[in-house]
């Protein structure tokens, strides 16, 4: 079962107003990518997470592309973009899920993930940025993932985040 997160919409919605937003479902078609969500949130039962579920239940994948050029991608189930979260292994050797990735306008990356063996709240996001290591948690869910962008928090923390730890 997954519930309705206005929440989640609202955040959405508010995305729209600063940032291009980009969907697999253009169209807000209720619920249209349920079915797969409901499967993957079986795989995944290390994630308790209801407003990611929610989210990919409603958008599947999704683009957000800043003003300087930068994009997070959410990846969902491949419908549009090509790439599918259950088209790779769901953990990582290390038992990283990566649901999102942000690329700025160069070449530095950041990956998003859950962590299913260090973390006993399993909603809790993690960034590094280095997808085979350094990952540290940084939001309490998805909606405090999506409301950092949304507020402008992630703009001001993503440079910290690019740079490696020495």
């Amino acid at each position: 079962m997954i519930n309705i997160q206005d929440t989640i919409s609202e955040v959405v919605a508010s995305l729209t107003t600063t940032i291009y937003l980009e969907t697999a479902n253009p169209k807000l078609k209720k619920n249209k990518y349920l079915e797969d969500t409901k499967e993957l949130q079986n795989q995944a039962t290390f994630i308790t997470d209801e407003g990611y579920f929610y989210f990919l239940s409603q958008f599947g994948d999704a683009i957000l592309t800043f003003n300087d050029g930068g994009s997070i991608s959410i990846f969902g189930f491949g419908y549009w973009e090509g790439m599918a979260i259950t088209d790779y292994p769901l953990l990582d050797s290390n038992g990283i899920y990566v649901l999102a990735d942000y690329a700025d306008s160069g070449d530095e990356m950041l990956f998003f993930a859950y962590n299913s063996n260090e973390d006993a709240n399993a909603n809790r996001i993690w960034v590094s940025n280095n997808l085979d290591s350094g990952f540290k948690p940084v939001y309490n869910d998805f909606l405090h993932f999506l409301k950092s962008i949304s507020s402008g928090e992630f703009e001001q923390n993503k440079h910290q985040w690019l740079t490696p730890e020495k």
